[in-house]
């Protein structure tokens, strides 16, 4: 059961509900110009959706579903909820969307087998060597499914934050034309970039002090032990979550080529210190 609270301003209006920690992060939802009972029972639904998906996805659980694939898909096909078997999809079209840079196996998704012959979805690995990493995709994923419950919900004027790395403005701030959102260096604290959502969400990725060498390039199983952060801002969450991932080792090519295939997107490399690349 998730840690969760909540707080709910009459004045302006105004709903705030954090989750001090899911998918690896913390979680905040601020609504504007909602009553409070409305707020409570969205609140609910919307902690139930981050409950569900963090059973899903997160592959430190042993009794998440992808713990369970992790553990038996290279022995015996494992079948899977519809959730991942969606997931697992998505994550094979943003592998060749990507040219194989965004790649949850961080080795090579082509050796995960996907049957869905049978009306459900079987994974199947080639390979002892093979896992599922959700950790460049899940929040997205996560992003997307909050977009649909609250603009389904009516909501107007809301902001969903995992963790200042990924991010979604839907309409405008209450008192303001835009959701803005400064990215600073995390050595300095100096503003490398702002960021104005409105209906547009914003991904990060990169190599924190605390946190360097995370992300692997599939392609030759290396760490990227680059000073750099990527911003990518994007109309659909996921979409911003998967190439962020793929911006931190792209050359310039890939980077010309992967931005073809992907609409109304807007990517920047930031070297930490020194402002914006490109």
């Amino acid at each position: 059961m998730l840690t969760t609270e909540r707080e709910y301003y009459a004045e302006e209006a105004l709903f705030h509900g954090f989750v001090p920690r899911v998918m690896g992060t913390r979680f905040d939802l601020l609504i504007a110009g909602i009553d409070s009972p409305r707020a409570d029972a969205l609140w609910e639904r919307t902690a139930a959706l981050l409950e569900h998906l963090n059973r899903v996805f997160d592959r430190f659980d042993p009794a998440s579903e992808v713990a369970r694939v992790n553990a038996s898909a290279a022995r015996t096909p494992v079948a899977v909820g519809p959730e991942l078997g969606e997931a697992l999809q998505l994550c094979r079209a943003y592998c060749e969307r990507t040219e194989g840079l965004f790649d949850i196996t961080l080795r090579d998704f082509a050796r995960v087998r996907l049957d869905t012959a049978a009306g459900e979805t079987l994974v199947r690995f080639e390979g002892e060597d093979l896992s599922l990493d959700f950790g460049g995709f899940a929040k997205g994923y996560a992003l997307k499914k909050l977009d649909a419950l609250l603009r389904e919900a009516g909501i107007g004027s809301a902001f969903v934050d995992f963790g200042n790395s990924s991010i979604l403005g839907i309409g405008r701030h209450p008192y303001g034309p835009c959701w803005r959102v400064s990215l600073p260096d995390p050595a300095t604290g100096a503003a490398l970039a702002e960021f104005d959502l409105e209906d547009r969400a914003l991904s990060v990725s990169g190599n924190t002090t605390a946190h360097t060498e995370h992300i692997v390039d599939p392609r030759s199983g290396l760490r990227n032990a680059s000073r750099m952060m990527a911003a990518v801002t994007a109309a659909d969450p996921l979409d911003a979550e998967v190439v962020s991932t793929a911006w931190m080792i792209a050359d310039e090519e890939q980077k010309r080529r992967i931005a073809r295939n992907f609409e109304g997107l807007d990517a920047c490399t930031y070297t930490l210190h020194h402002g914006q690349e490109q």
